[in-house]
């Protein structure tokens, strides 16, 4: 029954339950000599460790493939924004564009073509964090 505990890879406590009573005396002194006996045994649980281990080793397989293909995929993309001013002052140079533009025209760049991905490696990135006890911040 305590074949893992005490010699294995599980940690376990003993609780040894004992009487007054002059009838419960051998059984009394049979539990305390079985808990002196527990007591001397010293081990450290591996198993738990191997297993976080294998499951690290595994989101770590995950998140390099993830890496790949979003290296691959992803591209930056040039957009185009009309900006309007309502608040134009006569006679200057916003107010130019907004006669021969229909407003001030904003490029911006974007990253795109990965975003599910993305999303995956940061679920993923989150559970390893947490499985090696560390804090991740994403921003």
């Amino acid at each position: 029954l305590l074949q893992d505990g005490l010699g294995g890879d599980a940690k376990s406590m003993v609780i040894i339950c004992a009487s007054m009573d002059e009838y419960d005396s051998a059984e009394t002194l049979q539990a305390l000599r079985f808990g002196e006996q527990c007591q001397r045994v010293k081990n450290e649980a591996t198993v738990g460790q191997q297993q976080v281990t294998g499951m690290l080793q595994k989101l770590d397989a995950r998140i390099a493939e993830l890496e790949d293909v979003i290296r691959d995929k992803e591209h930056w993309e040039v957009r185009e924004i009309k900006r309007v001013d309502d608040l134009v002052e006569q006679g200057t140079y916003e107010a130019t564009l907004a006669e021969k533009a229909g407003g001030e025209v904003v490029r911006t760049t974007v990253l795109v073509g990965a975003e599910a991905e993305r999303e995956e490696l940061v679920d993923l990135l989150q559970r390893r964090a947490a499985l090696a006890g560390e804090k991740l911040e994403v921003g």
